[in-house]
């Protein structure tokens, strides 16, 4: 008798993890945007815990991104050219152009039962802003301080020095009533 798959619908979870990316790219937080206003790539690369290369396949997937080589490298390929010529016709590298092209098997690498993590973590965060927007309480606080723990945030900066990025971990309560404090998350 063979394993019960973990996931019934891989697909699915791997389409929700997109759309989260997607969303959160689309509504950054305070001091999150780039210049066009979205939620940089760097951020969402360490907030999902993917490389800011995937970060950016996945935004040309949904839509989000677009490059006006992505629709001339389609036509060609659709013409059943080879990859390495149209690699000389547009004067790129395979892995330019392969960088370009929205994803057609999924994220390489990308373990299911880890989207589907990421995707919690990321609509318990959003649930518990809600919340807390709702009813400012010590209790709903404290419940996104404990969500948002190893979230990459950007301190505001100074004059035109850019912000640092960091991480907050919210430790463990001690044995015997005592605190104990780790170090990096």
């Amino acid at each position: 008798m063979g394993r019960q798959p973990k996931y019934e619908n891989p697909e699915e979870i791997i389409s929700s993890f997109y759309q989260s990316i997607s969303e959160s790219y689309n509504a950054p937080g305070e001091g999150e945007q780039g210049r066009d206003g979205k939620k940089k790539q760097e951020l969402l690369a360490e907030e999902f815990g993917i490389s800011r290369i995937k970060v950016r396949k996945i935004l040309i997937t949904t839509g989000d991104m677009r490059y006006s080589e992505t629709a001339q490298i389609q036509k060609l390929l659709a013409e059943s050219q080879k990859m390495s010529v149209v690699a000389e016709k547009m004067n790129l590298s395979i892995s330019t152009i392969n960088s370009l092209l929205p994803y057609s098997k999924g994220v390489y690498g990308l373990d299911v039962s880890a989207a589907a993590d990421r995707t919690a973590i990321y609509r318990a965060r959003k649930a518990a802003l809600v919340v807390l927007k709702d009813d400012p309480s010590s209790v709903n606080l404290w419940r996104a301080v404990c969500f948002f723990d190893g979230y990459p945030f950007t301190t505001s900066g100074r004059g035109s020095a850019p912000g640092a990025l960091f991480k907050y971990c919210v430790s463990a309560p001690g044995g015997a009533g005592g605190r104990r404090y780790r170090l990096g998350c």
